[in-house]
């Protein structure tokens, strides 16, 4: 019931009417509006500063500033709904403070950050950089007691663990994720260097373009990647597959890669690689990749997890010139199989050198299923057994070795006399230091465990 207010007017008559006051105060019904309003609509002013305007962006980037004095911050465009642009961004090499890293022009665009919170979807309107120049360590670690840094074996390489199951997220065809759609628009990234002086190492980036990419659980769409750098040149055309129980669409990918010449990698002469594969679902494909000026030929049939591998009197250091020791004259052909347990190879004819000793791959699949491929040196009475090791068939178990060698008469042999002799005709102990280290290098981690046993 409202309230009622009663008054004499000149005639005498009692006359009554609604108040338009309000008991808060008396303020009238203005004020309670106001009073009731102004939490709402400050509420609204601080979401909107803190969401569609680049304040907060700029806030706690000077307060990294103000923590950090060697970082500066240009002043961000942008917000936190729909993205922001940093001018430029610079901060000290923590081995040098002197070198400075730079970062310009970098940029990351998305449509509705609330949205995309609230569903299944994850997509970028744009990542982009007009330029940068990073300081990075390049040293690998290493256990090798050869005294140089950062010597690593191509064959028996640094320890990696490869535990853990196998990749989670948004997968093509059967495969099941939460995430119902990856979209990156555009990432256009320009003029990056990345520079190790301790190592003399440079490192630039011409281009890195990509048209886009689009990924659901039934289809994967992507524009033109390219990469244009100092050390390779990369070009993948568009890809547009889908995969739907009523439908199914394949798509062609050219594949051109050019590996250049530099000193980085040891590349000595130009690697080229070219192919053509249909895409015909998430795991199938059928064409033929091509490399080392048509010495190696990786073909798939289009069934999934076959295909084969042909190389032709391929000599690796032609193309390269590493630290480590690399096997020459290769002729290899193969059939390549996709097991449940790990992946293998069906061998029909092989054989390399090691030096001027001749190996013959065994044909067939190998018997031991942590083999890869088996090949064996016959010479003065003894076999001297290479096995590459499959580390396709030891998930989640620690492989420090790409492969072992033995003497059958002489088991107790170590690795690194072995290789002294194939190579260099002689014991390892009475080698120079130089061809002492490219044996070290060339077995990596594994040394270590001779070491420990012949000590």
């Amino acid at each position: 019931m409202s309230e009622q207010t009663y008054s004499i007017d000149h005639n005498n008559h009692l006359s009554s009417k609604p108040s338009t006051g309000c008991m808060i105060g008396g303020c009238g019904a203005l004020g309670c509006g106001l009073l009731l309003g102004l939490p709402v609509i400050g509420l609204l002013v601080v979401a909107y500063l803190f969401f569609m305007t680049p304040i907060p962006i700029n806030w706690m980037a000077k307060a990294i500033q103000s923590d950090n004095p060697g970082i500066k911050v240009a002043t961000i465009s942008g917000s936190i709904m729909q993205g922001f642009t940093i001018p430029s961004v610079e901060f000290p090499d923590q081995n040098d403070p002197r070198r400075i890293n730079i970062l310009k022009d970098l940029k990351v665009l998305y449509p509705d950050l609330i949205k995309s919170l609230g569903s299944n979807k994850f997509e970028i309107e744009e990542i982009s950089v007009g330029s940068a120049r990073l300081y990075v360590n390049t040293t690998a670690e290493s256990n090798i007691e050869s005294g140089e840094d950062g010597a690593v074996g191509i064959w028996g390489d640094v320890n990696v663990s490869t535990s853990g199951g196998p990749d989670e997220g948004i997968t093509v065809g059967d495969g099941e994720s939460d995430l119902e759609r990856f979209l990156v628009k555009k990432v256009d990234i320009n003029n990056v260097e990345l520079i190790d002086p301790s190592k003399g190492f440079h490192f630039t980036l011409d281009e890195l373009k990509l048209d886009g990419i689009d990924i659901t659980p039934d289809s994967f769409k992507m524009g033109e990647f390219r990469i244009r750098s100092s050390i390779l040149d990369l070009t993948l055309s568009p890809i547009d597959v889908e995969s739907r129980e009523d439908f199914k669409t394949s798509s062609s990918l050219d594949l051109e890669a050019r590996l250049k010449p530099n000193d980085q990698l040891k590349v000595t002469k130009p690697v080229h690689i070219d192919g053509n594969l249909e895409l015909l679902s998430q795991d199938q494909a059928k064409g033929k990749i091509q490399a080392f000026d048509g010495k190696l030929t990786l073909s798939l049939s289009g069934t999934k997890g076959q295909g084969s591998i042909q190389v032709d009197g391929l000599n690796l250091e032609d193309y390269f010139a590493p630290d480590f020791l690399l096997p020459g004259n290769i002729t290899w052909n193969a059939q390549l199989l996709e097991k449940e347990a790990s992946d293998t190879s069906d061998t029909q004819t092989g054989s390399f050198t090691l030096g001027d000793a001749l190996f013959k791959v065994r044909p067939g699949i190998p018997e031991d299923p942590n083999h890869a491929l088996v090949a064996d040196h016959e010479t003065d009475g003894d076999t001297i057994t290479l096995s590459f090791i499959n580390k396709s068939g030891n998930k989640g178990k620690s492989t420090p070795a790409a492969f072992q060698i033995r003497s059958k008469d002489n088991p107790d042999m170590r690795q690194r006399d072995i290789l002294a002799q194939l190579y260099y005709k002689s014991q390892f102990d009475a080698l120079p230091q130089e061809k002492k280290d490219r044996i070290l290098a060339t077995l990596g981690h594994p040394m270590q465990g001779e070491e420990a046993k012949a000590k």
